[in-house]
Order: C-alpha cells, then structure tokens, then sequence
C-alpha cells in the first residue's frame, strides 16, 4: 500500500504514481541498455579485456536492480524525490569506478 495516495473516500490506492513509474521504466530500460553493451563489448573484446567486461557488466546490472527496487520502495512511501537524488549521487560514483578502475 502506497503512504500517500489515497481516493475521496480516503481510501488508500496501491500504487506508487505515474512520476515513479516513469523512472522506474527508465532505469528497466538502462538495465537492458547495459546487457546489451556488454554483450557487444564481449563479442568485440581481446581475451585478457573479457573479464573486466564481464565484472562492469554484472557489477552495473546488480545495481541496477537493486536502484530500482530502492526507486519502488522510496515512493510507496512517498519519498520519490529523495530517492532520486539519492540514486543520482550513487550512479555518479558508480560512473566514477568505470571509468577510473574498471577502465
């Protein structure tokens, strides 16, 4: 059940908004996106490059997931706003240790 929407009735909806649901399908959408390069990038990597590839590509994929069920959880109780910014600063680390050592 969802904290902050509720009907006239005073009911309240299960569900996390449209906002959410926007950012969520994006972050799904990335997630494929991410699968998608590092399975090109294997198909074109030297074999001593693969396992990197595979480690950025499992490593980014498991986070991923766990953003968007931090996303889901964050605006069931209406904290949409801080979930983002808080998935922001991680995906600006996260993009930091790709390129910096994952390179």
């Amino acid at each position: 059940m969802s904290k902050c929407k509720f009907d006239a009735s005073g009911k309240q909806f299960d569900d996390v908004g449209g906002w959410c649901w926007f950012w969520i399908a994006l972050n799904v959408l990335s997630t494929v996106g991410f699968l998608i390069q590092g399975v090109r990038s294997v198909k074109k990597a030297k074999k001593n490059e693969m396992n990197k590839i595979y480690l950025r590509t499992i490593i980014n994929t498991i986070i991923s997931i766990l953003m968007i069920y931090f996303m889901y959880s964050m605006c069931k109780l209406c904290r949409g706003w801080t979930a983002l910014g808080v998935i922001i600063v991680i995906s600006c680390m996260i993009m930091g240790i790709n390129f910096t050592i994952l390179k």
